[in-house]
């Protein structure tokens, strides 16, 4: 049985840019969409809910942390996921490793991921500029 890897290297120092820090960034605090601002003294900070996972499929995928990263189209579509454990490559139609998750679909911006009937769309997840020149 055939394994999707991926080997990536990351560039070169040399190859980074390091941008400033923007002038004049300042922190404020945005008010609740309620309008209602809690009275002074009180704390203003309310512990963040991890929000829970509705289905098997959305909870795998949390678990996973996986995120769609590039997409090759043709005749056998190919996507390439990032997760906590590193990348897949995988063929359109094939299971990820040690799952009953299936590659569904690709498009150009996105994947469909499938378990048990259950779907789950994924949009790709955009690369950050450099400003390099190509």
């Amino acid at each position: 049985m055939l394994r999707p890897t991926l080997s990536v290297s990351p560039p070169a120092l040399a190859e980074r840019k390091t941008l400033p820090s923007p002038a004049g960034l300042v922190e404020t605090l945005l008010e609740p969409e309620d309008g209602e601002t809690p009275p002074r003294g009180e704390s203003q900070e309310q512990p963040l809910a991890k929000a829970q996972p509705q289905t098997k499929l959305e909870a795998f995928v949390q678990e996973r942390g996986l995120v769609p990263v590039a997409t090759l189209l043709g005749p056998i579509g190919v996507a390439i996921l990032r997760g906590k454990e590193g990348y897949l490559v995988l063929p359109l139609g094939e299971r990820i490793p040690g799952s009953e998750v299936v590659l569904q679909g690709i498009e150009p911006d996105r994947v469909v991921l499938a378990l048990k009937g259950e779907e789950r769309t994924e949009t790709l997840e955009l690369p950050i500029a450099s400003g390099g020149s190509p």
